[in-house]
């Protein structure tokens, strides 16, 4: 907490104001439910604001000691820095998630190299019977052979359109 020992309370209210806010507001609702009893154990990490301005990740650990009715008597706890090992953490998980993305960039990139070469092919037929057919109307050929070849045009073109697609 740097804290001066001296000046540090073991008093609830006044540990409480030492967390974040939104720590501070969750520890609060955790104890109701370790008051009321819905809990047994609070085990969390928790944010700490520190004198110098500096923010500290604890873990914490608290039970509610009962006497024989049931009844809460006290509030255990002890805390632990574990800002390095949270810090570990989200780093680990950055490193997850750079991993992840590479990954989906690699299949984005594998996708797009098997769709081109998908497409490559009847985009070569398709060249190739523009040119037939260019060389047929040239030299007059018979409207069949030309609306055959424009037939086999259309079967690469709706070839193409399925592959971008699917």
């Amino acid at each position: 907490y740097e804290t001066d020992p001296k000046t540090f309370s073991p008093n609830f209210e006044n540990w409480l104001n030492l967390l974040s806010e939104e720590s501070a507001k969750f520890i609060l609702k955790e104890t109701n439910s370790l008051l009321a009893g819905d809990k047994s154990v609070l085990s969390h990490r928790i944010e700490v604001k520190t004198a110098s301005g500096k923010t500290k990740i604890l873990a914490t650990r608290g039970f509610i000691v009962r006497d024989q009715k049931n009844a809460p008597v006290k509030i255990y706890g002890i805390n632990w820095d574990s800002t390095k090992e949270a810090e570990l953490e989200k780093s680990l998980e950055l490193e997850r998630q750079r991993n992840l993305h590479s990954a989906k960039l690699a299949s984005i990139g594998e996708l797009a190299a098997g769709v081109g070469h998908e497409i490559n092919n009847p985009l070569a037929i398709l060249a190739t019977l523009i040119s037939i057919t260019d060389q047929l109307v040239e030299g007059n050929a018979p409207e069949v052979e030309i609306r055959e070849k424009l037939s086999l045009m259309e079967v690469s073109v709706n070839r193409i359109a399925r592959i971008v697609k699917g």
